[in-house]
């Protein structure tokens, strides 16, 4: 039996940075990545944020059209709009989100997103493990708490959940989200200092995140 998911190539892919741990503005580009420019007047614009977070935006360009695809939301409630601004993006534009998981790092901006944007239905496609209420308890005893996305306040900015463990084409035909990825080799080790409050408010061990999922892209060529 063939259980591979047909994926149908796109002309091209973008991938833009939105968030991330660290911004370097002087940074030189190359034939394949292209830098934020700055000009002589750099020190008088908004910057660019940096944070404790990640976001990406796909732009998926197939027979003359356009699919921009947002990754993650960052951390912080206004980090990825800002950013946005910035970079000179509308969050307008955006056709579907894909949550990665459920850490608040990378969560963070969605309800601030959903309100910016104003449209109605606006998918998430997201792990059912990401409601997981979560901690990390380190060395030593320091525990951090992990908080789920909001589900209330996202319905009630109309945002569409789109949840599921499997694999799905559930923003359209050119974007694969791979749903679990299962565990089987000796490279994956965990995270042993995660654990989740269970259905009877228990703590117990969570340490393979079974929510982290990815978006796949098939480019013509490549």
């Amino acid at each position: 039996m063939d259980d591979r998911i047909p994926l149908r190539a796109v002309d091209s892919l973008a991938v833009t940075i939105l968030v991330d741990n660290s911004i370097d503005i002087f940074l030189a580009g190359s034939d394949i990545v292209r830098r934020f420019q700055v000009d002589r007047d750099w020190s008088e614009r908004e910057p660019l944020v940096a944070e404790h977070g990640y976001s990406a935006l796909l732009t998926i360009k197939e027979n003359g059209t356009v699919r921009n695809v947002l990754y993650d939301a960052g951390l912080g409630k206004g980090t990825l709009l800002h950013n946005m601004a910035v970079l000179g993006l509308s969050v307008k534009d955006l056709d579907a989100v894909v949550l990665s998981h459920g850490h608040a790092d990378h969560h963070g901006g969605l309800l601030g997103l959903a309100e910016a944007t104003g449209r109605r239905g606006l998918p998430l496609v997201l792990h059912p493990d990401a409601w997981r209420v979560r901690r990390l308890v380190f060395p030593g005893g320091r525990e951090v708490d992990l908080p789920p996305p909001d589900r209330a306040k996202l319905a009630a900015a109309d945002v569409r959940l789109v949840e599921g463990r499997e694999p799905s084409l559930a923003v359209g035909e050119g974007v694969l989200v791979s749903g679990q990825v299962e565990r089987t080799t000796d490279f994956e080790k965990g995270f042993p200092i995660q654990s989740w409050r269970n259905h009877t408010g228990m703590w117990e061990p969570d340490p393979w995140t079974w929510d982290d999922q990815a978006a796949i892209v098939n480019v013509k060529g490549k």
